[in-house]
């Protein structure tokens, strides 16, 4: 629930969802940049669990999102921040 599966990404950066290819995190100094998809403001994305959040892009950091893109490493981000929703 805390790990994100899949991005909405860009056209630039955007892989098709049948193609086995990931960004490689280590390689992107503005996630949020390459990250940035389709509608303003906002970055669709599908976590581990199944649920479906944008997250809004004036109040995540590149930090929280890259924390976000990594699993097990036992740290947390406050998704209620992120997203805006209660």
């Amino acid at each position: 629930s805390n790990t994100i599966l899949i991005v909405e990404a860009n056209q630039e950066n955007a892989v098709p969802w049948t193609k086995p290819s990931d960004l490689d995190i280590d390689q992107v100094q503005d996630l949020l940049g390459a990250c940035r998809g389709v509608w303003p403001g906002s970055i669709n994305v599908a976590f581990c669990d199944g649920s479906c959040h944008s997250l809004i892009e004036q109040i995540i950091s590149n930090e929280e999102f890259r924390l976000l893109m990594t699993y097990n490493d036992g740290e947390r981000v406050d998704m209620e921040k992120i997203t805006g929703r209660r």
